[in-house]
C-alpha cells in the first residue's frame, strides 16, 4: 500500500466535469491499496473501505461506475477488478496537460476540499502566466511603435514625423494586449470559482474558505476606494446605484488609511486575491509519451 499518489491536474478537472468525485475518490484510494488488481473478498478491498470511508455496497457501486468508464477493468471470469495507469487516460486523451499534484493518504478525510484547493491553485497559475504573457505583448507592442517611429523620423525632412500620424503611438490602433485592463494581483470572483468547480454559488464560498483552512491556498480581500467621505452617508446609495446598477451592491463603507490618515471612505468590494500553496509538477514521462504518439501519428 503506498501513502502518496501523484495525480494529473486535468484527469481532476474532468471528475468534477463529470460529477464522478466520489467515484474518483475511490479510483484514488484503489491505486493506493493495490496498485495492480484486486476483488471484492481480498484484504485490498476492506483496507479500500477503510481509506475511503464508505461502505462496502457504496464502494461496490462506485467500482461499476468506474467500470462503464472504462477506468477501472473487470475480469468476470476470476471477478477481479484491474486499475487502469495514467499512461493509459493519456493514450486515450483524457488529459494532455503534464501539470501534476502529490495527494497524500490523509488528504482523504478532506478530499473535495483538497480538489477544490487544487484546481483554483492551478487555474491561479495559469492566470498568472497569462498576464505575464500579456505584460510581455504589450512591452513588444510598445517597442514596435517606437522602432516604426525612428525609422520614420530618418525619411525626409519635409515629412514630419506627427504628420504621419499612423506611426504615433496615441493615434495608431490601441493593442488588444493594452486596452485590456490587467489587475495588479492575481485571483477570481466566487462566481467564476463556481464554474471552475462546477458548483453553486454558496458551495463555492464555502470551498474557498476551507481550502484556506486547511492551507490549500490564502485569499486577500481587496477594496477599491471610490471616494473619501467626512462620515458615512448611506443616502449615497441611490445616486450610485444609477450609475454602477447591480454593481452597487458592492459599494460598502469601510474606515481606511489614506497618506497615514484614518479615513471614512466608500469601498468597491472587489474579488480576492488567491495565493495558492500547493506545489504542482510537470511529470516527465508524460511528455515521453505525447512525443512517441506524434511519431506514430507522422507515420500512419
Amino acid at each position: 500500500m503506498t501513502n502518496t499518489l501523484t495525480i494529473p491536474v486535468q484527469l481532476i478537472d474532468l471528475a468534477l466535469k463529470q460529477s464522478i468525485q466520489p467515484e474518483f475518490k475511490v479510483f484514488l484510494g484503489a491505486k493506493m491499496v493495490s496498485p495492480d488488481y484486486f476483488n471484492a473478498k481480498s484484504a485490498e478491498f476492506n483496507n479500500l473501505c477503510t481509506l475511503v470511508g464508505f461502505q462496502r455496497r457504496t464502494v461496490l457501486k462506485h467500482l461499476d461506475h468506474l467500470v462503464k468508464l472504462n477506468w477501472v477493468g473487470f475480469d468476470k471470469r476470476v471477478k477481479r477488478y484491474y486499475i487502469r495507469s495514467w499512461t493509459y487516460f493519456r493514450s486515450k486523451e483524457l488529459f494532455y496537460e503534464r501539470a501534476s499534484v502529490s495527494f497524500q493518504e490523509s488528504e482523504m478525510t478532506n478530499f473535495r476540499v483538497f480538489v477544490a484547493g487544487v484546481i483554483i491553485g492551478y487555474k491561479i497559475k495559469k492566470q498568472e502566466y497569462a498576464f505575464k504573457q500579456l505584460a510581455n505583448e504589450t512591452d513588444s507592442y510598445k517597442l514596435k511603435i517606437n522602432k516604426k517611429i525612428r525609422k520614420s523620423s530618418r525619411g525626409k525632412a519635409s515629412k514630419s514625423v506627427t504628420n504621419n500620424r499612423s506611426v504615433t503611438p496615441q493615434d495608431s490602433d490601441p493593442h488588444p494586449a493594452v486596452s485590456n485592463q490587467v489587475p495588479g494581483y492575481n485571483g477570481f470572483s466566487n462566481a467564476r470559482i463556481a464554474g471552475l468547480l462546477y458548483c453553486k454559488y454558496t458551495n463555492a464560498c464555502n470551498l474557498k474558505h476551507d481550502a484556506e483552512k486547511a492551507g490549500y491556498l490564502i485569499a486577500i480581500p481587496r477594496l477599491k476606494i471610490i471616494r473619501t467621505l467626512p462620515a458615512p452617508d448611506y443616502s449615497i446609495r441611490h445616486l450610485y446605484n444609477r450609475i454602477y446598477g447591480d454593481d452597487a451592491r458592492k459599494l460598502r463603507f469601510s474606515t481606511e488609511f489614506v497618506d497615514g490618515v484614518k479615513t471614512c471612505c466608500l469601498v468597491e468590494q472587489l474579488h480576492d486575491e488567491i495565493i495558492p500553496l500547493i506545489p504542482f509538477r510537470r511529470v516527465r514521462y508524460l511528455k515521453m509519451l505525447h512525443k512517441k504518439k506524434l511519431k506514430e501519428h507522422k507515420h500512419c
